[in-house]
């Protein structure tokens, strides 16, 4: 009998400490971002009352003589709160899903840093281009290897080793 009332003091304890850690977490939440807090707490209560109505209808559905008056009001009004709770939780679930101004201006951000990236790689592609065009272009002159000016003839010429970095055909 005293292992009983151990262990229900120990639950009891456990209960509470659960509790105040919610709140503080709650309270933490709620610093940090109030209204999305506040859209948490009213989806969370709009679950809870969707659930008690839906109970409440299968109640007087399945337990209640529907020939009595107030049978009627009673099971459309407990269906009417549920579906009014299902859209108020689906209103809060997207408030709080939707990004705050501070995430959209991140965004926005890392979008135009994006942006600069890819116009800079294109750039740089397009100079990699004309340099590729201007170097077909020019006449090549590089030491034992077989040269195509621009006219089509083949030569051979030998050169100094600062020449060396034009294009090659062979």
């Amino acid at each position: 009998m005293i292992f009983l009332g151990i262990e229900a003091i120990f639950i009891c304890v456990m209960l509470i400490i659960a509790a105040v850690l919610g709140l503080l977490l709650l309270l933490c939440m709620f610093i940090a971002h109030p209204l999305k807090t506040l859209a948490l707490i009213v989806s969370r209560i709009a679950a809870v009352a969707c659930m008690l109505a839906i109970i409440l209808a299968l109640l007087l559905w399945f337990g209640y003589d529907h020939s009595k008056p107030d049978w009627f009001s009673g099971f459309w009004g407990s269906v009417g709160v549920a579906v009014a709770t299902f859209f108020i939780g689906g209103a809060c679930e997207v408030f709080r899903t939707s990004p705050t101004r501070a995430e959209r201006r991140e965004m926005e951000q890392q979008q135009a840093a994006q942006r600069a990236y890819e116009e800079q790689r294109i750039q740089e592609r397009i100079a990699w281009e004309r340099e590729q065009q201007r170097q077909q272009t020019t006449p090549i002159t590089i030491s034992g290897v077989r040269i195509v000016d621009e006219q089509g003839r083949v030569r051979s010429y030998r050169v100094q080793p600062k020449q060396i970095d034009n294009h090659v055909e062979q």
